[in-house]
């Protein structure tokens, strides 16, 4: 699909924007995106049973963020994968979208990899969308990736089955309240206390299970 010189500029300049407002992670301790869930996880619990108007618009705020959080994880470990595939000379994920002369440029001076092009190519507005753009980089079903964490942490293949519905089950929930909480003004979404717990550990399993094969197959391309 080709794209025209305006959709080209947008689309460079929202990648740039992009990473400078990343965090430095070479000055932080462990993951930024874990970090941050875990400083969601701490302030709910502070507001377990806080009925107050303040705490709902907190817990409405923690739906937000940890979609937030979800998207930017993936995005990285999408272009954490693709850039390592293309250093080791493996096979690229087919994208649809024409890479200009515009791009090409700014791949020469640096401003930004191929990863960074191809995660901002694709949607994570969904666990679906999730799950197409994680096979597409990897050739693995989204099930796959998890039982691959699995046998990394030695889990039963039944209990990362249960794992992993429970898991997407609770993603679309999370999702489907992001969505009527940015999306609509109504009633005051009342935010159960521990379906937003069990939501915010579906985020941080997703990530880990992803981020443990993106390290995975950084591990391969340095050994080959």
């Amino acid at each position: 699909m080709g794209m025209s010189k305006k959709d080209t500029e947008v689309l460079i300049q929202k990648i740039k924007d992009f990473l400078e407002r990343q965090p430095n992670e070479e000055n932080q301790r462990g993951e930024p995106r874990l970090n941050a869930l875990l400083e969601l996880f701490k302030t709910l619990n502070q507001i377990e049973t806080d009925t107050t108007a303040e705490a709902s618009i907190v817990r409405e705020y923690t739906s937000v963020k940890a979609i937030a959080i979800l998207q930017s994880g993936v995005r990285i470990y999408v272009k954490d994968i693709v850039n390592h595939l293309a250093e080791s000379d493996r096979p690229l994920p087919k994208v649809e979208e024409t890479i200009t002369l515009e791009m090409v440029r700014e791949f020469k001076d640096k401003h930004y990899t191929l990863g960074d092009f191809v995660a901002h190519l694709w949607a994570y507005s969904s666990v679906e969308q999730i799950a197409a753009a994680m096979e597409r980089v990897t050739g693995k079903k989204l099930l796959e990736i998890f039982e691959l964490h699995a046998r990394a942490i030695k889990a039963k293949p039944e209990d990362d089955k249960s794992f992993y519905d429970k898991t997407l089950a609770a993603l679309a929930r999370l999702f489907k309240r992001r969505n009527i909480i940015c999306h609509e003004i109504g009633p005051e979404i009342v935010c159960d206390h521990s379906e937003l717990l069990e939501e915010l550990y579906a985020v941080f399993g997703l990530l880990v299970a992803v981020g443990n094969y993106a390290y995975i197959e950084m591990t391969k391309s340095k050994k080959a």
